[in-house]
């Protein structure tokens, strides 16, 4: 898991590691501190989900574009020309950075292909019930393994955290350019050199504003496994399925790892809650499916929020 692979080697890489890794540390500390430890994450789920994760002991990252809430996004990169207004205008760089920035609102024309799935710390949500299905899978946080390509992340709440964090990645985007590092080999450029030279970088962007959310949401305590470098539209993972009005991209990731000791579980799976409309019988034919798929110690229980049918 820690062998990056040529690109997140790069400068790139190195700023996404630098600013997530500072917003995990922080949000474990926190939880540490209230006594709170992020043990459990949760994946909220439908029936065809469920049955799709015990079979392929994965979850289906979807394209960031194609998020329930598409003022994410715009909420972050708002953030971010506030940062940037807090510099000088007449460093080149600091100009360029807000000529890119400002020229495309949102920067949603770029080329980029970034995939999400999202985890909650909360097992039993009512609007998470109402929202996303009938199973919470919780999931052992410290034992869920990826590749190199993904993360799992904290969302951030609080606004002056997320300036803060932005922040940081503005000053480390500021001197990446400054000391002429590439941020990524084969990264498309544009035709005139300001863009060609601040483009990629602001890709980073994109990511990093994706762990941002209102602290109107921060009920939901959401994690999200987030793709570490933006794929080009040819990368050989990026699949297809049925959305709303078209055909949405999305991608599977591994959730366990694919080398493990005699005994041991290759999904992470410690416990699954059943939502309020489910029934007694389901909670017993749940049993038997985790026993079919080698997981017969995995908890499974009925939400303690009352149904209303």
């Amino acid at each position: 898991m820690e062998n990056a692979s040529t690109e997140s080697r790069s400068v790139f890489g190195k700023i996404t590691r630098e600013v997530i890794d500072a917003i995990t540390e922080t949000s474990l500390r926190k939880s540490a501190e209230r006594n709170d430890p992020i043990k459990t994450l949760y994946h909220y789920t439908k029936q065809d989900g469920l049955l799709g994760i015990l079979e392929d002991r994965s979850v289906w990252a979807t394209h960031h574009l194609a998020l329930n809430d598409r003022m994410e996004f715009r909420h972050g990169t708002e953030i971010f020309l506030k940062v940037l207004e807090n510099h000088n205008a007449e460093d080149p760089i600091w100009g360029c950075m807000w000529n890119v920035a400002t020229l495309e609102p949102a920067l949603e024309a770029e080329n980029v292909n970034l995939f999400v799935a999202s985890f909650s710390a909360v097992g039993d949500r009512l609007s998470q019930w109402r929202g996303y299905g009938d199973f919470s899978l919780g999931f052992e946080r410290e034992k869920m393994m990826f590749s190199e390509d993904f993360r799992l992340v904290p969302c951030v709440y609080d606004s002056k955290l997320q300036e803060e964090y932005l922040e940081m990645l503005a000053q480390k985007i500021h001197d990446g350019i400054k000391v002429g590092e590439p941020p990524v080999t084969g990264a498309p450029s544009n035709k005139t050199s300001d863009e060609t030279t601040v483009r990629p970088y602001l890709w980073l962007l994109h990511q990093v504003a994706l762990l941002f959310k209102d602290t109107g949401f921060s009920e939901e305590r959401e994690w999200r496994i987030i793709s570490q470098v933006p794929w080009m539209n040819d990368h050989p993972r990026i699949r297809f399925r049925r959305g709303n009005s078209g055909p949405v991209p999305y991608t599977r990731v591994t959730l366990g790892s694919t080398q493990v000791a005699p005994g041991e579980r290759n999904l992470p799976l410690a416990q699954v809650i059943l939502g309020p409309s489910c029934s007694s019988a389901t909670e017993k034919f749940l049993k038997i499916l985790l026993a079919q798929k080698d997981l017969p110690r995995v908890e499974v229980r009925k939400s303690a929020i009352p149904f209303r049918g």
